[in-house]
């Protein structure tokens, strides 16, 4: 071996691979009409200049000509322009243009030519809804780009285009093989059972997974409930009865909202995890069980330790590592994803598609009870949907509000008033023509020309 031509010298000069950096980033959430194109997140950092267009299917490439390196992206929609709108980097960021469509671009509803885009912006081009997002933390060793459609196989924890919750995601996968207890936080609906079921799967553990409301338990049924019985414990015992603890021999136990547990029981389950046997009621002897522990609570259980209100031993034995599910407002990029595993989910055979305004408003709600309230939207907009088309009318007032008259088109905003006024008064039309100011044969003509029917509003 010949010899070096310098003093050997570690990396700590030069980027670390490892290390973050924060990126841009431009996310095809959905195109409304063809869903089967799925969500793509594709990285503005290589370049300075993006292109959308039609195109025969969904594709994109980067190149290097005339202002710099650019992206180039097709999409099939129909109501595109072949060059619709373009994405330039400048000093103070990003700025969408118009690049000549017939039929505008969109930034949050508002049509413009131009506009500074901010962190989470709406961009609707013809049927299709881009979001934009200024500044993502990005690993070194993270794909630039990555598609909805080729994570269909993975569970449906993992399928993520929102770069923290891949890590955390991956995180998760790398302590599931591992008998440490686990604690998931975060907000009501944000899938904490989905994220444990997530870690079972990886854990390769052959039992079974148990999940468990704590919150649920009545509260003389506890102890019976979580370590069994025997025949004759008490009135109504009839038969032993293995409890969820034992049920779950060789698996994963779930503690869904484990804040919720009365203190009393909170002592049996800490005797249960540290000597790793449960004592039915009624029973003299112990019985051995093999379990892994997954806590979920949308409460703050160190508050709660401080105040007496959570044994602090319980949480330390459950506390082995401890993580944050991300709001869905902090992870606007996979509402594609998720509303259409939801309706996969919720619709059966029947396939749905929407109208633009309809996925323009659930792009800019905030989802304050995250994907809880989601899946019960699209259950009530699939119920509501004529045709299998899911309309503006047919989400939840709320949701609708996000979108605001004054960001439509003249003609949305009338046909969004009138839907309103006919919900308000269950399609009497008599009604919804003295709030509107105008005479009944009036609201005919409109309801005429925006296909509506006042029966349905009943």
């Amino acid at each position: 071996m010949g010899e070096t031509s310098g003093t050997l010298s570690y990396a700590g000069g030069g980027e670390d691979i490892r290390g973050t950096f924060k990126a841009p980033y431009l996310v095809l959430l959905m195109v409304a009409d063809r869903l089967e194109v799925g969500s793509v997140r594709l990285s503005l950092a290589e370049v300075v200049q993006a292109n959308i267009g039609r195109g025969e299917t969904f594709a994109h490439h980067r190149s290097h000509e005339g202002v710099g390196a650019q992206l180039h992206v097709e999409v099939p929609d129909g109501w595109m322009s072949t060059r619709h709108v373009e994405l330039s980097a400048d000093n103070d960021g990003w700025v969408m243009r118009d690049a000549g469509s017939k039929n505008g671009c969109y930034r949050n509803g508002q049509r413009c030519s131009e506009a500074q885009l901010q962190d989470g912006d709406v961009i609707g081009t013809g049927n299709t809804c881009f979001l934009f997002r200024s500044s993502v933390e990005r690993s070194h060793l993270d794909a630039a780009d990555a598609s909805s459609l080729l994570m269909r196989t993975q569970p449906a924890a993992s399928q993520t285009l929102s770069l923290p919750l891949a890590h955390l995601m991956s995180d998760l996968s790398r302590v599931a093989t591992s008998r440490v207890s686990v604690i998931l936080g975060g907000e009501t609906g944000t899938g904490k059972e989905v994220s444990a079921r997530y870690v079972h799967t990886s854990s390769g553990r052959q039992g079974s997974f148990v999940a468990v409301n704590c919150g649920a338990l009545p509260a003389t049924l506890v102890e019976s409930e979580l370590f069994g019985h025997r025949k004759g414990a008490f009135s109504g015992a009839t038969s032993d009865r293995i409890g969820l603890v034992q049920a779950s021999d060789g698996g994963t136990l779930f503690l869904d909202e484990v804040a919720e547990l009365p203190l009393e029981a909170q002592v049996k389950l800490l005797r249960c995890l540290q000597e790793r046997e449960v004592v039915p009621v009624g029973a003299s002897r112990p019985i051995p069980v093999d379990l892994r522990v997954v806590a979920a609570t949308h409460a703050d259980l160190p508050t709660l330790v401080e105040a007496g209100d959570f044994r602090a031993d319980l949480y330390a034995r459950l506390a082995g590592v401890s993580f944050q599910l991300p709001a869905l407002r902090d992870r606007p990029e996979d509402l594609g994803i998720l509303i259409d595993t939801l309706l996969r989910r919720c619709s059966g055979d029947k396939a749905f598609h929407f109208a633009r305004e309809a996925v323009w408003a659930m792009a800019m709600y905030s989802w304050p009870l995250n994907i809880r309230e989601l899946d019960q939207a699209l259950v009530a907009a699939t119920a509501w949907a004529e045709r299998g088309l899911i309309e503006l009318r047919h989400l939840p007032p709320g949701v609708v509000a996000s979108l605001q008259p004054a960001a439509l088109e003249p003609e949305d905003a009338l046909k969004t008033e009138l839907v309103a006024a006919l919900r308000k008064h269950a399609g009497n039309v008599s009604a919804t023509a003295r709030e509107m100011g105008k005479a009944r044969v009036q609201i005919r003509r409109w309801c005429k020309r925006f296909g509506l029917d006042p029966s349905h509003f009943r």
